[in-house]
């Protein structure tokens, strides 16, 4: 695996709550490689429904590029 990830800090103000909420995390591209096979149905369906905390606001949003 090789990785050239950074960590983002972000963060969102709800008026109605009154507080600050941190959206912060990892963004950048990450490379495995192996036999992926078993993985990467679940792997293709969490790139098409971006699921996970704060997916709403932009976060859990991945995009898998196949080697040739």
């Amino acid at each position: 695996m090789t990785e050239a990830t950074r960590w983002v800090e972000s963060s969102r103000y709800s008026r109605r709550r009154e507080v600050i909420h941190d959206l912060s995390g990892f963004v950048g591209e990450v490379t495995f490689k192996g036999e992926l096979e078993t993985f990467l149905p679940y792997l293709k369906l969490g790139e098409y429904l971006h699921v996970g905390k704060n997916a709403v606001f932009g976060n859990g949003w991945y995009e898998i590029v196949e080697a040739k």
